[in-house]
């Protein structure tokens, strides 16, 4: 099965394109997203020709930030989901084929580590970093976000390893590199790239929260969480303000929820 051939997974993709590329062309196109011309006079404009999406209570251009905060936000999201596919992936497979002591440890170590709830592993990060770059939030989403990861690559490396073919492997005398890297990542790779689709909605939807909060994307850099934060005192007079972030945040969540099912799909054999 293709993965893209339903309108539904083709949609996504347009709905994801469409950010990227009001995400490359907005420094051409779009005024600074923290210009302020007129705090007074030009604050909560509702939409028109000059402003499409109207203007914030610093008049600021709510399409201009929009487009700055979904650039961070599809680059957090995917960067975070990348890292911690890799190191979820990386851990999966090694528990999968060290044997069942190593195997023992490695995922008594992962559940200790997923005992901690993510949202307040990152606070408490956050609490004790208050300036924080973005590339380490980044990072911060990425290491608290494989344990899922390593338990589903870990549970198919384990079906994987009892096959007559990685029997046969391993009494050739294949070494733990080549199992891992001819037999096991390849057969893994789908259920990666369906985690890590998966993955950047999650840290999407986290960093947006946590902006919201106030710990996450610091301002007056743009990010979606803290548009609607801004928003929200006047969200009765000047609705646009919130629901302009917030539509978009939750077509680009859906979107790539979409295309990791469209992925799932296509990697499952009972579909093909």
């Amino acid at each position: 099965m293709k993965p893209f051939r339903t309108p539904g997974a083709r949609i996504a993709v347009a709905t994801l394109v469409a950010f990227a590329l009001l995400a490359l062309l907005a420094p051409w196109l779009l005024q600074n997203p923290n210009a302020m011309p007129d705090p007074v006079g030009e604050r909560l404009l509702g939409p028109s020709l000059a402003h499409p999406f109207g203007t914030d209570a610093l008049s600021r251009d709510l399409l201009a930030r929009l487009a700055r905060g979904g650039a961070i936000s599809l680059q957090v999201g995917l960067s975070a989901a990348l890292l911690a596919s890799i190191v979820g992936g990386s851990i999966g497979m090694l528990a999968g084929s060290a044997g069942r002591v190593a195997d023992t440890l490695m995922m008594r170590g992962t559940d200790a580590f997923a005992s901690v709830p993510r949202a307040f592993a990152i606070l408490f990060v956050v609490a004790a970093w208050p300036e924080m770059p973005l590339w380490a939030f980044t990072l911060l989403l990425g290491v608290t976000g494989w344990y899922a990861v390593a338990r589903i690559v870990r549970a198919e490396s384990l079906r994987l390893m009892a096959t007559d073919a990685l029997t046969a492997a391993r009494a050739l005398g294949a070494g733990r590199a080549r199992i891992i890297f001819r037999h096991l990542l390849p057969n893994v790779a789908g259920q990666l790239a369906v985690a890590t689709a998966l993955g950047v909605g999650e840290a999407m939807l986290l960093e947006a929260g946590l902006s919201f909060l106030g710990a996450g994307v610091r301002p007056p850099t743009p990010s979606w969480g803290g548009m609607i934060h801004d928003g929200k005192d006047v969200l009765l007079t000047a609705p646009w303000a919130t629901l302009a972030p917030g539509l978009a945040l939750t077509a680009a969540v859906l979107a790539t929820n979409r295309i990791g099912d469209a992925l799932r799909d296509a990697f499952d054999p009972r579909t093909r």
